[in-house]
């Protein structure tokens, strides 16, 4: 049976309204601080949660926040969400996630959430959801959607990556690869940068070195004559998890990554450091994002309008191995950071030097 704020009272014979001022936050000033103090230890003792839905009923502030995200985010838009959610959290607010899948509508996912009786909805890179101009709540849209109003300059970042492959590495024909038309506005942002760098030197970009990766059919040749006959030196990927895929293709048809192709990733994902030639990519900044997401929607709750404009935060390109350059640290495996451990950087498994690990560009050649 669920703890009420009479039970908390009753097993420590204090009245209602001093156990309500306590667990509201309210009693300063009213309560001695021992009292609240007991209250509180009580309360966690046996198991009390608010229900905010009865606090909604009552007319009072639910201090909850819907997250919506899609079943199959890009890049590293998972831990945008972990992101949102921690700041969320620490400003005392509960966060409630929907996952929208491929078919869903504004409509069935803000709703839900809405019933629920949330502040405010946050609209994580949502590509099939257009954010509605009145919904009874402030819904804020992050990322490459239409009327966001705060997302990354993958324009800018993909501009300083082409950049970088010229000036560093002597690339002029390069190309782009990209993961469908399900986020495509994100996809077009940064064609659109590759293009931007290559026409600061001066040079076009080809159409034809454009791969859709989703058209499975059509990609493995397409990629074959670019590299092999049309001489594109460098990719530029939509994402890491592509670029990854790229590098993998490429080494096990015996095209070295960087020597014959250079390959570029884009959002800054941990396992980039650890890809079979770690990856040079595109940095989002996830972590100032997220935190400018919450900033923005809590002003919107507390009245301020939207600004009609969306703020673009820039990217950082990081140089790596699969361009040509070495890492710019050396690699630590997350898990030895997260438990807080120390670690030899002597051991052959730290550097990398796994066994049975086969170096890459070693393998035969397959692509004849």
């Amino acid at each position: 049976m669920r703890t009420r704020l009479k039970d908390i009272a009753q097993r420590l014979g204090c009245s209602l309204q001093t156990v309500s001022l306590v667990m509201n936050g309210k009693y300063h000033g009213r309560v001695t601080e021992s009292r609240a103090q007991a209250v509180r230890e009580m309360a966690e003792k046996m198991g009390y949660v608010a229900n905010f839905s009865a606090s909604c009923l009552r007319g009072k502030r639910s201090h909850a926040i819907g997250v919506i995200q899609p079943a199959v985010s890009p890049g590293g838009f998972p831990d945008l969400a972990a992101t949102v959610a921690r700041h969320l959290q620490k400003r005392g607010y509960q966060v409630y996630f929907y996952i929208q899948d491929n078919d869903g509508t504004n409509r069935e996912a803000i709703t839900s959430l809405i019933c629920r009786g949330v502040e405010g909805v946050i609209l994580l890179d949502c590509y099939n959801i257009v954010p509605p101009a009145n919904y009874g709540c402030p819904v804020l849209a992050v990322g490459s959607m239409e009327k966001s109003e705060i997302s990354v300059d993958k324009r800018s970042g993909c501009r300083s990556a082409v950049r970088h492959l010229m000036e560093h590495h002597g690339h002029k024909k390069i190309g782009f690869i990209t993961n469908g038309t399900k986020f495509s506005l994100s996809s077009a942002e940064k064609l659109e940068g590759v293009k931007l760098g290559l026409a600061d030197a001066g040079l076009p970009f080809d159409e034809n070195a454009c791969v859709d990766i989703s058209c499975v059919t059509e990609c493995e040749e397409k990629i074959k004559k670019l590299v092999l006959h049309e001489k594109v030196t460098a990719f530029c990927c939509a994402n890491d998890y592509v670029a990854g895929r790229l590098i993998s293709f490429l080494t096990r048809r015996g095209i070295k990554v960087p020597e014959d192709v250079a390959v570029v990733g884009f959002d800054g994902l941990n396992f980039g450091e650890f890809a079979q030639v770690p990856l040079a990519t595109i940095v989002q900044p996830f972590e100032l994002l997220g935190r400018r997401s919450v900033e923005i929607m809590l002003e919107r709750i507390a009245g301020k309008e939207p600004s009609g404009s969306t703020e673009y935060l820039a990217p950082v390109f990081r140089p790596g191995p699969s361009c040509g350059c070495p890492l710019p640290h050396e690699p630590v495996l997350p898990m030895v950071e997260w438990l807080g451990l120390t670690y030899d950087q002597s051991d052959p498994v730290y550097a990398g030097e796994l066994a049975g690990f086969v170096p890459p560009n070693q393998t035969p050649d397959l692509w004849k």
